[in-house]
């Protein structure tokens, strides 16, 4: 479980008097103004950490993309699937098995 790339986004907004850009997509690209160089530094950050721990999993395990980013990291991620409503299939699993 990581910070999505709104609440690192939200964070450095707040951390930093200078840095207050609109969150916009990026796919951890350079940027060219404080902007874009804040959107490519937060999703690179997601990314790349999702990319160390991906290396740790053993080749036949499944990443998952839900949440808010869920669908973003899926895109970038070639191992991640997404699924938009995981908790409500795990609650549903629970209940079948109870």
């Amino acid at each position: 479980i990581l910070p999505g790339r709104a609440l690192m986004h939200r964070s450095l907004s707040r951390g930093t008097a200078a840095v207050r850009p609109d969150l916009i997509d990026s796919d951890g690209a350079f940027g060219q103004d404080t902007r874009t160089c804040v959107a490519g530094g937060v999703s690179a950050a997601v990314l790349g950490a999702l990319q160390l721990l991906d290396r740790q999993l053993p080749p036949d395990c499944q990443l998952l993309g839900c949440g808010g980013d869920g669908r973003w990291l899926s895109e970038h991620l070639p191992r991640a699937r997404y699924e938009a409503d995981l908790v409500l299939q795990g609650l549903k699993m629970w209940l079948q098995s109870s």
